[in-house]
Formats: structure tokens, C-alpha cells, sequence
């Protein structure tokens, strides 16, 4: 499959499912199915490292790189569904996607997803832009940074920054989870994506992730346990608007995720 022939599925569908589940696992043996994973989002990850080196990278390259963490995905033996994506088709202008964060599978894999109906950015920890290699690549999206070490200074640089993005028609990717966890806890989902949506006037698409196929380590956080019995699955919501004060916006983003995480 090219990237082409995928995002005119997604654009007949508005859904993927991978055709074989469980066809690539390529051995039984514990570990290799986790080297050879990892083997895979490095050659990813060092593709979009070297075309930034050698043109002028940005968006419509790095959507093309992220696709292949599809077959990555595949390979394992775990299955790939997403759904909802007519709700970013049929929206028209930016949005604010809000919603949970559980490994970095979903950082890399949305740029395949999104790019090609609309122009996105995150909002990421000030460190991951400086990273070697992943720094450049993640640099192509022209983040918003935060430092997680002043709130106040934090919310005021979203605003600031997200409206201005909002209002040239980019759309902001908003994970409120101070980390990633697979236990979602709504106590711990903040209404950062609620308060920016509200002061540019512009709908959320809520958005679940169930990315636990890639765990999270113990000693590093990027290096965990691979468990192909975990599919990925992703899945877009309705959009809708600020209407009050947020409040009830905000339980609608974590009833969305929730009923999600439940269904999967």
C-alpha cells in the first residue's frame, strides 16, 4: 500500500482497518517483535531526519514519512482501525483536537492521518523540539512549545500562539494529560484545549486513542514493552462549539473518550 492509495481510503471510507490482522508477526520468539518494531520507527524517524537535512522539509514530506509507521504497526501482528475521519473532512476552517494521550504512537502517526485534509500542529514539552534527530522533525510542524515549569507563563503562550495558528487556518492537536498513561483519569485532563478553542472561536474534534500496542518503560519512557495483542485503534469525534463556559464541553471530550476506551 502507497501513502496515495491509503489516504483515498480514507477518503472513501473515512475509516482504515487493517485487511490481515495478525499476518506480519513475524515471530513468537518474546523480544523480537519488540527489535524489530523499534528497528522500524528509527528507520521512520531517521527517513524524515535526512530529507530535512538535505531539502526544505516540512508538512507535506513529513505527512509521507509518518505513513510508514503503518506497516511498522502491522508487522507486529496488531491490527490498525481508525474511524471518524469524515468529521475532519466535512469541517471546513481549523479545529482544536482534543483528546487522551497513551504512547508515542499517536504523535507519529497523526501527521499521516490529518495533513492531507488540514494544516496541524501540537502543542509539545519545550525539550522534544531539542532532541537529536526527532527535534528537526518534530521542528517541521512549527510547535507550540511549553516549559511545564510555569503554568501561568504556559497558558498564556497557548492562547496566545494557538489563536494566532487558529486564525491562519492551522489546527492544533491538544493532548490535556500531563503524560502519557494508559489508565485514562479525566482528574488529570485539564482544560487547556477547551479555554483555546473558546477564545479563537473555533469547533473541537474530539479524539480517542487506544496506543497501548507501544507501552511505556520503566527506565525510558520511549522504550517500553511491544504487545502485538494490542491493537491500535483512533477514532475522531463530532465536532461542536464553545457555547458557555467550556465546562460542559469539556465532560463532553472525556464522555467521548471514555465511551471509546470502553468500546475497545
Amino acid at each position: 500500500m502507497t501513502y496515495s492509495q491509503f489516504v483515498s481510503t480514507l477518503t472513501e471510507k473515512n475509516s482504515y482497518c487493517s485487511a490481515v490482522p495478525g499476518k506480519g508477526n513475524p515471530s513468537k520468539i518474546p523480544g523480537v517483535i519488540g527489535l524489530l518494531f523499534y528497528f522500524r520507527v528509527m528507520q521512520v524517524i531517521l527517513r524524515a531526519y535526512k530529507r530535512s537535512r538535505k531539502e526544505n522539509y516540512g508538512p507535506s514530506q513529513l505527512k509521507e514519512d509518518a505513513f510508514h509507521i503503518i506497516p511498522a504497526i502491522e508487522e507486529t501482528g496488531a491490527a490498525l482501525r481508525l474511524g471518524g475521519i469524515e468529521h475532519i473532512r466535512n469541517t471546513s476552517g481549523a479545529v482544536v483536537f482534543i483528546g487522551n494521550h497513551m504512547s508515542g504512537l499517536e504523535t507519529i502517526l497523526f501527521p499521516a492521518i490529518i495533513l492531507p485534509y488540514k494544516e496541524m500542529t501540537y502543542i509539545l514539552k519545550r525539550s522534544l523540539v531539542s532532541y537529536p534527530i526527532f527535534g528537526p522533525v518534530t521542528s517541521a510542524l512549527n510547535p507550540i512549545t511549553v516549559s511545564r515549569s510555569d503554568p501561568r507563563e504556559d497558558l498564556r503562550r497557548v492562547l496566545a500562539d494557538g489563536n494566532a495558528l487558529l486564525k491562519k487556518g492551522c489546527s492544533i492537536i491538544v493532548f490535556p494529560q500531563r503524560t502519557r498513561t494508559v489508565d485514562f483519569d479525566p482528574k488529570q485532563f485539564n482544560s487547556l484545549g477547551i479555554k483555546l478553542a473558546k477564545k479563537s472561536n473555533c469547533p473541537i474534534i474530539p479524539f480517542a486513542v487506544k496506543t497501548n500496542l507501544w507501552g511505556i518503560g520503566k527506565v525510558v519512557k520511549d522504550i517500553g514493552p511491544i504487545d502485538p495483542k494490542n491493537d491500535v485503534n483512533v477514532e475522531f469525534g463530532e465536532p461542536f462549539s464553545v457555547e458557555s463556559r467550556g465546562k460542559d464541553e469539556h465532560q463532553r471530550v472525556i464522555e467521548f473518550i471514555q465511551s471509546r476506551l470502553a468500546s475497545w
